[in-house]
């Protein structure tokens, strides 16, 4: 072979080569740009005490303590460093809208506070619709750093009609449910067949370190077909809490938005 043709065929070659890496990092840039399931947060805790001051004759509430609540909204970001999608809105006790998101690990920055994240999480590849369950971490004691569960929140997998368990406290907990008993143990979640439900009792407690179940929930609750309950257990995190952990309950339709249709080409 002359110089020539090996000339060209340097050149062929490295043409091929160039347009394989282009392909690739459009296929990932696409890829990027296509979430294609939804993604619900709550955060979950207690309020710090409600504080107010007299400024010039005026009484005024006082901001929050840093790090006493999750920050006001997060967002994703690009690996670039660039904001993607619309910021989420975070309050305590309260599921977030949905946000389309992919599966895998999953980045939270608070907005304001530059690359650094704030949260990473896990969304769940088997479901197009997930909850993530956050609250602050027990060492820290604050929101800048915190601890998660991610559930699969579609409709199969959580039906209407069912109650779900869901223990994110470092305690065991013993729900009676219609008459039976069920053990849930740390940071661990059951799911029942509760169907309609009209004003059924619900005792919840959990096993301090002594080993004394300490009542920390005892209500009535109802539930109509079309809809799902989820009950959450998590620590007591406000100061000196009178028992050990507490409950969020929440109902609500079996009926979600549909997950996002990534664009074909």
């Amino acid at each position: 072979m002359n110089s020539t043709c090996r000339l060209r065929a340097c050149s062929t070659l490295a043409l091929v080569v160039f347009a394989m890496g282009i392909a690739s990092t459009i296929g990932q840039g696409d890829e990027r740009k296509k979430p294609d399931r939804l993604l619900r947060v709550l955060p979950v805790g207690e309020a710090p005490p409600f504080v107010q001051k007299i400024v010039r004759g005026v009484r005024q509430e006082q901001a929050a303590p840093k790090g006493s609540i999750p920050p006001r909204e997060v967002v994703q970001m690009t690996p670039k460093g660039e904001k993607e999608g619309v910021p989420l809105r975070l309050s305590l006790d309260r599921i977030s809208i949905s946000i389309p998101v992919r599966a895998g690990p999953l980045s939270l920055h608070e907005v304001g506070q530059g690359r650094k994240p704030w949260h990473a999480l896990t969304v769940p590849a088997k479901t197009t619709h997930a909850l993530a369950v956050l609250w602050r971490d027990p060492v820290e004691k604050k929101w800048s750093k915190v601890r998660s569960m991610t559930l699969a929140d579609d409709v199969n997998s959580f039906p209407a009609g069912n109650v779900r368990l869901v223990n994110v406290s470092p305690w065991p907990a013993v729900v009676k449910f219609k008459g039976k008993s069920y053990k849930v143990a740390p940071y661990k979640t059951a799911r029942l067949r509760g169907r309609v439900l009209q004003q059924v009792p619900v005792k919840v407690q959990v096993q301090d370190t002594n080993g004394k179940l300490v009542t920390i929930f005892n209500t009535a609750v109802s539930q109509q077909a079309v809809e799902r309950t989820t009950l959450i257990i998590y620590r007591a995190d406000g100061i000196a809490p009178r028992r050990p952990a507490k409950v969020r309950l929440l109902r609500e339709p079996a009926r979600l938005p549909p997950p996002p249709r990534p664009r074909e080409g």
